[in-house]
């Protein structure tokens, strides 16, 4: 399935001009100087799952994001601080931390206290998990990692444009 679903990306991506793996640009954009240059909106998924990691990472290029992937928590943190991304895909289990750990690390530190992110597990929609991440004010809500791309991008969407303070939590 994960071929058949690989495929299918990679074909639309090229229909719509985006190439292998390319930074994809977003639709914002950004004067500089006399002509206008696009930016992109910047994606972190911190996933120790290579091959989840590697699908949500195209669908959202093919969506128009920029992508950069981390497989565990302390490459999701030294990203953060190099990637400065505008939203966080953030798995609970990541090995060697808990997306938790990540969260409140990133919090802590001046440069990436306000990046919001999304809590992406096998135990997503588990309310007490979700309960503990709300506590966090940049936290958008939690979400199951068996939903389909296509809800993982409504997500996402979702949080780019949460204006407030504290999650929304679209799958309880």
């Amino acid at each position: 399935m994960l071929g058949k679903l690989r495929r299918y990306i990679e074909r639309a991506a090229k229909r719509r001009g985006l190439g292998g793996h390319d930074g994809i640009k977003d639709h914002d954009q950004k004067e500089s100087g006399s002509h206008a240059e696009l930016v992109a909106t910047r994606i972190l998924i911190v996933e120790d799952n290579p091959e989840l990691a590697w699908l949500l990472g195209e669908r959202l290029k093919v969506e128009g994001y920029e992508t950069h992937t981390a497989g565990n928590g302390a490459e999701g943190i030294k990203a953060a601080l190099t990637f400065l991304p505008d939203l966080m895909l953030l798995d609970y289990n990541l090995g060697d931390m808990t997306g938790h750990d990540v969260a409140v690390a990133l919090r802590n530190t001046h440069k990436t206290a306000r990046i919001p992110f999304l809590v992406l597990s096998a135990h997503g929609a588990d309310p007490m998990l979700a309960r503990g991440f709300a506590k966090l004010p940049n936290c958008r809500g939690s979400m199951s990692k068996v939903l389909s791309t296509r809800e993982v991008v409504k997500a996402v969407q979702r949080a780019l444009h949460h204006g407030g303070k504290g999650p929304s939590h679209p799958h309880h």
